[in-house]
């Protein structure tokens, strides 16, 4: 996934903006909309707090690398940062307390996704 000069790229679509600041609308890279999606790209950039940095020429950072080590979004920063801080522990390997809350909270947030 990509996000530059408002437009968001991901996967194998690419993204053509009608509006920079509010939308994006996602088109294959043929450029046909045989299916479009609207993504409040403002609201995006706004959930990752690197995206407000700027890079060596002064622009905002707009790169998201690949799934194994992408940026996080600001809600996933707050849940590990708990995780790590009230309930880490090994899942699904231990009876004593913590290990079970882990479990717990990991089943839940399983379910969820």
């Amino acid at each position: 996934m990509h996000i530059a000069n408002n437009s968001l790229i991901m996967g194998h679509y690419y993204a053509a903006t009608a509006d920079p600041i509010e939308q994006t609308h996602i088109v294959n890279q043929t450029g046909y909309h045989s299916e479009m999606a609207i993504y409040p790209t403002a609201q995006i950039r706004a959930d990752f707090p690197i995206l407000a940095t700027v890079n060596a020429q002064g622009q905002p950072l707009a790169f998201l690398d690949s799934a194994a080590s992408s940026q996080k979004p600001r809600q996933v920063l707050e849940t590990m940062d708990a995780v790590y801080r009230t309930s880490y522990a090994n899942v699904h390997r231990g009876l004593y307390p913590l290990s079970v809350r882990a479990t717990e909270l990991y089943d839940a947030a399983r379910v969820r996704v």
